[in-house]
């Protein structure tokens, strides 16, 4: 077996992609209405990406939904920048005069986004999900009793630091109080060493 060489993939993997594109348009083509809903996330190398995904109705109440684009964002997250990026994939894709609602999260550059685009009959829809988050988080106290506990042992840490720190400090300040005795001893046994020493000098001398 012989591996494909970096070129040959590059090729068919641009291949699939115009492929997949003809056919997502096409299949979009009998949707009369458009929703999408789209969202942000950033990896561990910092990099953000946003996901578009369209969904419609046709025409025996059968509900379509696919990912009409997947593409990094190397903007700032600010709400003309989104708007301008969400409608020119929408428009590449020939179907952004079908778009009637937006679903995302609640984000204030989300929300301020609907401002920005050319067709002002766009609407918007909270997400169910994000809305759901919150409700919950907030009537269970989630977020208070973790900022509670973060603090908590924030304060038990640092009063075992401090506590550890005044233990070493005292044991330090005992073995500087024996270490000044012992100098004190040695010294006055030095002197007294030195005035017995001299005594006997001054005997011989006589």
């Amino acid at each position: 077996y012989k591996a494909p060489t970096r070129n040959n993939v590059v090729k068919k993997l641009k291949r699939l992609h115009q492929h997949h594109t003809i056919q997502t348009k096409f299949e979009f083509e009998q949707a009369n209405y458009l929703s999408i809903t789209c969202d942000f996330w950033t990896n561990r190398q910092q990099k953000s990406f946003l996901v578009i995904t369209g969904h419609y109705i046709d025409k025996d109440f059968n509900e379509h939904s696919k990912i009409l684009k997947f593409i990094t964002f190397e903007e700032r997250h600010f709400s003309p920048l989104i708007a301008q990026e969400i409608e020119k994939q929408l428009i590449s894709l020939g179907l952004y005069d079908k778009l009637v609602t937006i679903t995302c999260d609640g984000a204030a550059n989300m929300r301020d986004m609907f401002t920005y685009f050319t067709r002002r009959k766009i609407k918007y829809i909270h997400c169910l999900a994000h809305k759901l988050h919150l409700i919950i988080c907030n009537s269970l106290n989630l977020w208070v009793t973790t900022k509670k506990r973060r603090n908590t042992t924030t304060t038990e840490t640092d009063a075992e630091n401090s506590t550890e720190e005044e233990d070493a400090e005292d044991e330090s300040q005992i073995t500087l109080n024996q270490m000044i005795r012992t100098m004190s001893v040695d010294i006055h046994n030095i002197s007294n060493e030195n005035n017995y020493s001299d005594s006997e000098h001054d005997d011989e001398s006589k």
